[in-house]
């Protein structure tokens, strides 16, 4: 009698995360610049920076990722009062 032993094949499919899918993608496109493939991954509103000057009034702020990103809203009397 013969005996067979089955080996398994890597063939099963597994979700892969998003930093293997981020990881892949950049591996595959190595010359585009790292701005672009950000872009075209992570999809962003349109937002306005500007530097706070002295006759800006702060109405709120917070940290968004503490300590590298934090939003001000202030008021600008340049521009009316309007919220920034």
């Amino acid at each position: 009698m013969v005996k067979f032993r089955l080996r398994k094949t890597g063939l099963r499919r597994t979700r892969k995360s998003i930093t293997e899918r981020i990881a892949e993608y950049f591996a595959r496109r190595k010359k585009k610049k790292v701005e672009e493939i950000l872009m075209s991954i992570i999809r962003r509103e349109p937002i306005t920076v500007l530097p706070i000057k002295p006759t800006y009034t702060v109405i709120e702020s917070y940290y968004v990722y503490e300590p590298f990103a934090k939003v001000n809203i202030v008021t600008i009397p340049e521009r009316g009062g309007m919220l920034g």
